[in-house]
């Protein structure tokens, strides 16, 4: 039953994450994270390039909303 519960939750805030961000942001990010995923390294160190990359690409946006789009694009939630 928890999780249940919990997947309702996600897919709760998951659309309204996917609403607060902008469909170029995410569409950037999904290319990057497909560039980063053939990159040796760690996870944490494909993430900080990824996460380098986007700020680069989309400097209008903070820090924060790069950081989450990233995540989601990882966990394919968007």
């Amino acid at each position: 039953m928890l999780k249940i519960i919990n997947a309702v939750l996600r897919w709760f805030a998951v659309d309204l994450i996917a609403v607060y961000l902008s469909p170029e942001l995410v569409k950037s990010a999904k290319t990057i994270m497909s560039q980063t995923a053939l990159m040796p390294g760690s996870g944490e160190f494909k993430r900080a390039q990824a996460l380098r990359a986007l700020m680069n690409r989309h400097p209008e946006a903070r820090e924060r909303e790069c950081a989450l789009t990233i995540e989601l694009v990882v966990q394919e939630a968007v």
